[in-house]
């Protein structure tokens, strides 16, 4: 049995094109209640001002995760713990290696 697993984050880390409308995309993908509008978001961001760039910026403020090289260096050690026991399967290593030697 596989777990199922369901990820809703686009992670992909290249630079979006200077392109409103890609950007518009990926929230919409994120959170298409609070951006289903994509032609009234691509209208009323053409042309930003100051004050539009700071709205835009609010708007996208909760879904940016923003950390600063201060705070990645101090991060405790990682640790890793696994919950299961691990064995050696012995008698099929056995078998295997009676039938390659």
């Amino acid at each position: 049995m596989q777990p199922e697993c369901v990820v809703d984050e686009p992670q992909s880390q290249t630079p979006l094109n200077n392109n409103i409308r890609e950007l518009f995309n990926l929230m919409n993908f994120l959170d298409p209640q609070n951006w289903d509008d994509l032609p009234g978001l691509e209208a009323k961001f053409e042309t930003l001002d100051e004050s539009l760039l700071s709205e835009l910026h609010e708007m996208l403020k909760p879904y940016f995760l923003r950390r600063t090289k201060a705070m990645v260096l101090s991060l405790p050690p990682k640790v890793l713990r696994c919950g299961c026991e691990l064995r050696a399967p012995t008698d099929n290593m056995r078998r295997t290696n009676s039938l390659y030697p």
